[in-house]
């Protein structure tokens, strides 16, 4: 069981939520965040990710279970508590017309911050998050990438010993991902706790320490990365074919081809986890090509975390294409 200790920012033992009309958004999860390590948790939308997370900083209770943050039970939401933990939520919740240095003195009162040590707090996260030319704007001049640097630096204004944040690159470009990314390794190593929720694959292996992945309200894994990939992961093919593949007899006569190990369906798009052989890939064209499907982009990958995933659940969250979803075929074993 996890355990408060002096290496352990927050831990959940049997954690239970459920929400109205029978959704189970969290079940029986044990999970623990050590200090001095960026955790973070990956799954599909629906996994409890976001439920996790609100519960770690008290906006949301637990049904059942124990939750300890920083030797604390976060429903009493005391002020010592939140002057410990940093949240930033996947929207940048800031006053448009506000200038940036107006925002940071906003929430440097509203955290009880002094007076006399503010502007040399200023100064370091403006220097931190490449906000020194621009704290005279108002944010409504913010570009997209800006406003989540300011909403982070607002987070984190309190110099918090636990950072939780929640999908912090989407819309973001690369240099602005690796930006984000190397902030929160440098936060850790500097001995803060960092908990990430984050659909960015390539950025979480190569900046967490650990991964946990969800499905479904249940942790299946928490591990680093390299474990997770050699362990779990497979060669990935991602097909776009000229219709939509709907048909249940041919979804099961193609996911029985030898080498298959996974299929999952979402209309034209194709995901299959292969097993270590060259020759799957032209067994699987040649059998769609034999039912008159037409491969108009094919992508090979390597195994990664996403690829991981896949092969323990049967789901592919990397795929958003439209129409009806399919169950994954997996073979038995």
């Amino acid at each position: 069981m996890p355990t408060i200790d002096s290496a352990s920012a927050a831990s959940t033992t049997a954690v239970c939520k459920s929400f109205p009309g029978g959704i189970v958004a969290l079940h029986n999860v044990d999970f623990d965040i050590p200090f001095g390590q960026v955790t973070a948790i990956v799954g599909a939308n629906g996994s409890g990710k976001t439920t996790l997370l609100r519960i770690f900083c008290g906006l949301l209770n637990q049904d059942s279970g124990q939750v300890r943050v920083l030797d604390q039970d976060p429903r009493d939401r005391g002020k010592t508590f939140r002057s410990l933990i940093g949240y930033a939520s996947q929207d940048p919740a800031l006053d448009h017309e506000m200038t940036g240095h107006e925002t940071l003195a906003f929430f440097a009162a509203l955290y009880g911050i002094k007076k006399g040590t503010r502007q040399e707090r200023f100064a370091q996260l403006a220097t931190d998050f490449g906000l020194n030319d621009h704290l005279s704007r108002r944010v409504r001049l913010y570009s997209g990438g800006l406003r989540k640097r300011l909403h982070l630096a607002v987070g984190l204004i309190h110099d918090p010993r636990f950072i939780v944040v929640d999908e912090p690159t989407a819309g973001l470009d690369p240099s602005g991902c690796d930006f984000f990314w190397s902030v929160m390794r440098s936060r850790a190593e500097q001995g803060r706790a960092v908990l990430v929720v984050s659909h960015d694959m390539d950025h979480v292996a190569r900046y967490s320490n650990r991964v946990a992945l969800f499905d479904k309200g249940a942790l299946l894994l928490c591990d680093t990365p390299s474990n997770i990939v050699s362990r779990h992961g497979a060669p990935m093919l991602q097909l776009t074919l000229n219709a939509p593949l709907e048909d249940e007899k041919i979804q099961q006569q193609i996911s029985a081809t030898p080498g298959v190990n996974r299929m999952h369906v979402v209309a034209r798009q194709v995901t299959i986890s292969l097993a270590k052989d060259d020759e799957v890939q032209e067994r699987v064209l040649e059998k769609l090509k034999q039912f008159g499907f037409e491969t108009v982009v094919i992508q090979r990958k390597t195994p990664d975390i996403l690829s991981a995933y896949f092969n323990l659940t049967g789901r592919d969250f990397s795929v958003k294409a439209g129409g009806s979803r399919r169950k994954s075929k997996q073979k038995a074993a």
